[in-house]
């Protein structure tokens, strides 16, 4: 049989996503071509019909695969539907099929060989197999084999000889049992290898083998085995183990399994692999101890408006999962069909009830006298309809969260509405997620409480110095980033969009931050921080605030705030300096050369679940006293800016509901996290998603920012932000300006 070339290895086969060939049933399978185009030449054989492949490239409909089980040519190009829209190939969530395998040859040269097809002339990859890898089995032909690699280096896919023509074996047969202590000691223990998954497994793939796995050693199930007990242990731990995020992260750093965004430009996934990716598969078979509403009678008290955007799934996934007895949520987005699919894997748990179509927001004027609180994922802004969202909250007397960064569309609603919600009692809280401003805010209003507390001097300056590692930007983010600069060009010009400005009017130090240079204070290359935009207008916003109910609160007379993104190097913070700076036009065209995803795509779990997030904000006192606070979070969880905004701004709807009645006031109508939730239990809440805060006295040193970039300090244990005060009981945590 003709035998197509092995693919050329690729930073796409990283991302590898597993789909199942459904068409062609007729045929015998569907046709294969050996380029992306559709005149190029077609492969003699066609890939059966039920054959699974791993994903090498995905380009618009044209998909470049790698077989792994079926019929039909290795590799190729086919089509994911036809014309009329029917699938040929759908998204798969089996478990690859075949033997695992560990390289025990070529310790001598670090490796073994790997050929680019079964013949053993063909040509060589330029990089070995490492010795120890563990790959998966995807055809034995005598003794070559084309493998899949799980672990170690070399590359991903390839051909291999399984014994020398000596007899020395290059390959052994891996069952997928723990190495001894000794081998384990040596560091040769390998949980991805013990659950048979690779390194860029998701959460649910691995809660979903262990459950596959462990029915086969259960001591349960297997009585006449006196090592079922031992095996099943084995299979726990390395379960416990890869879904603590901290302990996971530290190990792949170790073993260079990171995923690397610098060699994989492509990093995102589409939203049906977005969505396959989320939920537990531990809870599929709760239900919610109410009848869902689905549009019937009924009060709630949570509505998550715009549930099928990524951050919306996510705040849905962490609602589902609420002990119960808190706050009731429900469920509401604008395509029917996608809100179905959302509502089938989160609409579950003892406080869900129910979902709501909502194909214009004039339907919400229906829906919120039914609820308390409306928590608003739908975007950008003018696309969605939000000023109509803000129009009706506050007509009915809803609390309003959302997590926008379109600050002049903020900054409009304000206008319009804050004097109306205020006097209704009515709780605005925009941009409440940590990918737009609350960690900032809160960072900041700890710091200025240290000052004013600790040191008795308002605050003069305060500079917030962010670094991220791992994450991704969303398509949907991009667009609405770029909105605001279409309809105002040089709204960025106003600092005080949101208000705050000083008595002594705009000082040079108060624009916002956009170049890239050496920064003495840290002693690393800065450059303008992504979100800055938004973080230092809801401060001044906080700011204002704060003074305005009395000046004793303020932050300062003579407040100022910056914020600076820390950078690796020179190239990095000028790269980061000249995309600030360029025009819309330009920037719209990062979709189609491929620099950022489109609209509907965004983010693997992986690369979430890998991300941390840091800002050390440093600040001064009029008196010349200096604190810095530093804020952490991940890896895992809030660390990556989608799962901390839509847990972030979940968390603040829950405080603000069981709070309710502690909380001033005179801090409602269009508000931020610092002013209205500064002294609750919020800061409880984001510890336990591993968001810490802590304050300190003096200014930053230079070796926290050296730690942080290397990204050591989110692997510390941050349990003192938990602990109670001392003497105190119940569940309060210690502020962090009083550590």
């Amino acid at each position: 049989k003709p035998e197509s070339r092995f693919p050329e290895r690729s930073h796409l086969a990283m991302a590898g996503h597993l789909w199942e060939v459904v068409g062609g049933t007729d045929k015998g399978g569907i046709l294969v071509r050996a380029g992306k185009d559709t005149t190029s030449p077609a492969e003699p054989d066609r890939l059966s019909t039920g054959a699974l492949v791993r994903e090498l490239e995905l380009d618009g409909d044209r998909l470049r695969y790698l077989r792994l089980r079926g019929t039909g040519p290795q590799s190729g190009w086919v089509s994911t539907q036809l014309k009329d829209g029917r699938d040929l190939v759908v998204r798969s969530r089996q478990e690859p099929p075949g033997q695992l395998w560990e390289v025990v040859g070529g310790a001598e040269r670090g490796g073994i060989m790997v050929r680019t097809q079964r013949d053993t002339a063909s040509p060589a990859e330029p990089e070995r197999l490492a010795t120890g890898a563990i790959i998966r089995e995807l055809e034995l032909d005598g003794e070559r084999m084309l493998y899949e690699k799980l672990t170690g280096a070399g590359p991903v896919f390839g051909w291999v000889s399984t014994r020398l023509s000596s007899g020395k074996e290059l390959l052994v047969k891996h069952a997928g049992s723990p190495p001894s202590k000794e081998a384990a000691g040596a560091g040769d223990w390998n949980p991805y290898a013990i659950l048979q998954i690779p390194p860029d497994a998701t959460d649910h793939t691995i809660k979903r083998t262990f459950r596959q796995l462990s029915l086969k050693v259960h001591p349960d199930q297997n009585p006449d085995d006196p090592e079922a007990a031992e095996k099943f242990r084995i299979l726990a731990g390395a379960k416990e183990f890869l879904l603590d995020p901290v302990k996971r992260t530290a190990f792949n750093r170790m073993k260079g399994y990171l995923f690397d965004t610098a060699r994989n430009p492509v990093y995102w996934s589409d939203w049906r692999t977005m969505f396959d990716e989320l939920g537990d598969p531990e809870l599929e078979d709760t239900t919610s101890a109410t009848p869902p509403l689905d549009g019937g009678e009924g009060r709630f008290d949570i509505l998550v408006l715009g549930c099928t955007a990524l951050v919306g799934m996510i705040a849905c996934s962490w609602l589902s999962k609420r002990p119960p007895g808190g706050p009731t949520w429900a469920m509401a987005a604008r395509t029917l069909e996608k809100l179905d699919v959302v509502a089938g894997k989160f609409g579950r748990g003892p406080n869900y009830r129910g979902k709501f179509h909502v194909p214009d927001p004039a339907v919400l004027d229906e829906i919120l006298p039914r609820c308390r609180v409306i928590l608003n994922y739908n975007g950008p802004p003018l696309w969605a309809k939000n000023e109509m969202v803000y129009a009706l909250a506050v007509k009915h007397g809803v609390h309003y969260i959302d997590v926008t960064g379109d600050m002049p569309f903020v900054r409009d609603r304000m206008r319009e509405h804050h004097e109306e919600a205020k006097r209704k009692g009515v709780i605005v809280l925009p941009s409440a997620g940590s990918g737009t401003a609350v960690a900032c805010d809160l960072a900041v209003f700890a710091a200025v409480r240290r000052l004013r507390d600790q040191h008795q001097t308002p605050c003069k300056r305060a500079v917030s110095y962010s670094w991220g590692m791992g994450g991704g930007l969303s398509g949907n983010s991009f667009q609405a980033a770029l909105d605001p600069d279409k309809r105002e060009p040089d709204w960025e010009k106003d600092p005080f969009t949101l208000g705050g400005q000083r008595k002594c009017g705009v000082r040079p130090e108060d624009q916002e931050f956009t170049r890239a240079e050496m920064d003495g204070f840290s002693a690393t290359w800065c450059a303008p921080d992504s979100i800055g935009n938004t973080d230092v207008r809801v401060v001044r916003r906080s700011c204002e605030l704060f003074e305005k109910e009395s000046p004793a609160l303020g932050y300062g007379e003579s407040f100022n705030v910056q914020a600076k993104a820390l950078s690796p190097d020179k190239m990095a913070a000028s790269m980061a300096a000249l995309t600030k700076k360029m025009p819309v036009p330009r920037r719209e065209k990062f979709v189609e050369e491929q620099k950022v995803p489109p609209v509907g795509c965004g983010p693997s779990e992986r690369l979430r679940q890998e991300a941390m997030m840091f800002k050390i904000v440093n600040a001064e006192g009029d008196n010349g006293e200096e604190v810095h606070c530093v804020m952490s979070s991940g890896p895992g969880g809030t660390g990556d800016g989608y799962h901390g905004s839509g847990v972030v701004s979940a968390i603040c709807a829950h405080v603000i509901l069981e709070e309710l009645d502690s909380l001033p006031t005179e801090r409602r109508g269009f508000t931020t996290a610092a002013y209205l939730l500064g002294e609750s239990r919020i800061w409880s809440w984001l510890a336990e998603e591993r968001m810490l805060f802590s304050v300190r006295d003096g200014r930053a040193p230079q070796e926290l920012f050296r730690t942080v970039m290397g990204g050591a300090l989110a692997l510390e244990a941050g349990a003192r932000s938990l602990e109670p005060p001392a003497g105190g009981e119940g569940l309060q945590p210690r502020l962090p300006w009083e550590l």
